[in-house]
């Protein structure tokens, strides 16, 4: 930041004490870290310290404060984190500790109110006569003791009586002593003997009357002078001519001070709601309302965020990456469930595969790295603490979280009848940790070497180039109506394969009985072994004289039925894989 050296640390130590102070005063939540607020609550942060300060103009994306706000924000949590920790291990509820000072508070407002009371009716005080005048202490100097308080001001008797106008001041309160601000400075010619302290008299904010002639009527002047100090009503156009704007009158710079960024040739629908209140303010309001400068303020933050965004995009289509649907991805796994069932079955279909051998052998790095305790495949069951090789081979590359959540929500829809702890497929894994670290990154892999036409292996790779930057393009929305509606479409297409699954065991169970409650006669399946010896034609079944029903394994609409109105996704009939 330019600010290194023991000359500069007074400067770079105010600048931190005032963001510090205006952080809280912004909006910022104390009690949550930079990642936990909201992007845009930051960037008007920012915007707001780079007008304030100028000197944060000259660093790109303020990326100065950021920093100052992410420590300072750490810390508070820290420490808040800490005194917590203290009470809780002396005894002390921090709920307890809020209820009593709220009732403290309640009870120093009461005693406040008794005390308004008592202040509010004193007793009239007859002044005698024979009363002792005061000098002022500015013509006598007070002498202090050798305690260092001030000895009392001498006092001497008047000489003569209190004149007539004393007289009718004699049964009249005396006045209450104000109370000081700890910001005023007192001096000792302020001071009396009695403790009570002068202040000067204030100014009376009542207007003088004004001097009417003899001419002019009374209610006239005071009509007048009700017009004049009468507010110009909101809302008044001086011109009074009928709005009217279009989206030709956006300017072409952000119209924020001290920002000279252009504003974006095709302008979203809200971008451009806002210009138009921005017009009509200024139209209704005038140039310097305090409206205006808001909504300067809101279109630069937006158009920020906007800018972000598009370069993020940019960045994806240099990196080769793009758009998923992922309604077809969840397709692209139902069609693969052939190739899944044998990895969910036992273990021994999955000792071969490369994900599974490539998690092998970064475990066994791992615990040869480390000195202290070796690395065992069992520590991934805890899901914390996991190394970061091992966590970067299981994303899934262009698909990013969200494809990552898609396909593990299409394995529970189509394995939703399987203990959600263990499986003898997954040991010594739980199923949790062997969906996210084996059958999520083997799908990913699978899928991509489909769509660039290579093997598992060179998927895995492309997989991995992808990974390191699809996980900021596409991250894990709290609200996503696409996976929403992706996850009702799994959840359907799981009922329907359950039916289906009933309504074969029931088939079999009634081919075995006819209706009397004889049994029939098995069909059975000869291999006709002479044909295929004379023609040199491999095995086939011959189905017996009852014949069989074929059932197709194609997919229809009915197998997948598309998704709710109202989402993004293009929805496709899942095509089987080649």
């Amino acid at each position: 930041m330019g600010l290194s050296g023991r000359e500069n640390e007074e400067i770079y130590l105010s600048l931190l004490q005032k963001v510090r102070k205006a952080a809280p005063r912004s909006g910022i939540d104390m009690t949550k870290t930079i990642h936990q607020i909201r992007p845009i609550i930051v960037i008007r942060f920012i915007a707001l310290c780079q007008k304030k300060w100028p000197f944060f103009r000259r660093f790109e994306d303020g990326w100065p404060l950021r920093d100052m706000l992410a420590s300072y924000l750490v810390n508070q949590k820290a420490s808040a984190n800490r005194k917590n920790k203290q009470l809780k291990a002396a005894g002390i509820n921090t709920r307890d500790l809020e209820s009593a000072s709220e009732s403290e508070k309640a009870g120093s407002e009461e005693e406040g109110d008794n005390n308004s009371e008592d202040e509010e009716g004193p007793q009239p005080k007859k002044i005698k006569k024979d009363t002792k005048v005061t000098i002022s202490s500015a013509k006598i100097k007070a002498k202090r003791s050798p305690s260092g308080c001030p000895k009392k001001p001498q006092t001497v008797e008047s000489d003569g009586d209190l004149s007539d106008s004393d007289d009718e001041l004699a049964n009249v309160p005396p006045a209450k002593a104000r109370k000081v601000n700890k910001a005023h400075d007192v001096k000792l010619e302020d001071i009396f003997s009695d403790g009570e302290i002068a202040l000067a008299p204030r100014k009376s904010k009542l207007k003088p009357a004004p001097d009417h002639d003899e001419d002019t009527d009374p209610e006239e002047s005071q009509s007048d002078e009700s017009k004049s100090n009468q507010k110009p009503k909101k809302g008044h156009a001086p011109d009074e001519t009928p709005f009217k704007w279009t989206e030709a009158d956006i300017p072409l710079v952000c119209p924020e001070e001290d920002c000279n960024d252009a504003v974006t040739r095709n302008p979203s629908v809200g971008l451009v709601a806002l210009f138009r209140d921005r017009a009509w303010t200024i139209h209704e309001q005038g140039a310097n309302a305090n409206g205006v400068w808001r909504l300067n303020l809101k279109i630069c933050t937006t158009m920020r965020v906007t800018r972000d965004i598009d370069d993020r995009y940019q960045r994806a289509q240099q990196r080769g990456l793009f758009n998923v649907d992922f309604q077809l991805l969840a397709n692209h796994v139902w069609d693969l469930k052939d190739v899944i069932d044998p990895l969910m079955i036992g273990p021994d279909a999955r000792s071969d595969t490369f994900v599974w051998t490539n998690l092998l052998d970064n475990i066994k790095s791992i615990s040869a790295d480390s000195e202290d305790e070796k690395y065992s495949l069992e520590e991934l069951n805890t899901g914390a603490n996991i190394p970061q090789p091992i966590t970067d081979a299981a994303r899934p590359g262009r698909y990013g979280q969200r494809g990552a959540a898609v396909i593990k929500n299409t394995l529970m829809s189509m394995y939703s009848n399987l203990a959600p702890v263990m499986i003898p497929a997954s040991s010594p894994l739980t199923l949790r940790a062997y969906t996210d670290f084996f059958l999520i990154p083997h799908i990913a892999a699978l899928l991509i070497g489909q769509d660039t036409n290579t093997d598992i292996e060179g998927g895995w790779e492309t997989m991995q180039s992808e990974g390191n930057h699809r996980d900021d393009e596409n991250p894990l929305m709290d609200d996503d109506e696409i996976l929403d509606a992706v996850f009702a479409a799994n959840a359907r297409q799981s009922q329907i394969t359950k039916s289906t699954a009933d309504k074969k065991k029931q088939n079999v169970a009634k081919s075995t009985t006819d209706k009397k409650g004889t049994k029939r006669p098995r069909v059975t399946a000869v291999p006709d072994v002479k044909a295929n010896k004379e023609n040199n034609k491999p095995l086939t079944i011959r189905i017996g004289a009852q014949g069989t029903r074929s059932h197709s394994n194609k997919l229809t609409m009915e197998d997948y039925p598309p998704p709710t109105r109202g989402t993004d996704s293009k929805w496709k009939v899942a095509q089987p894989a080649k």
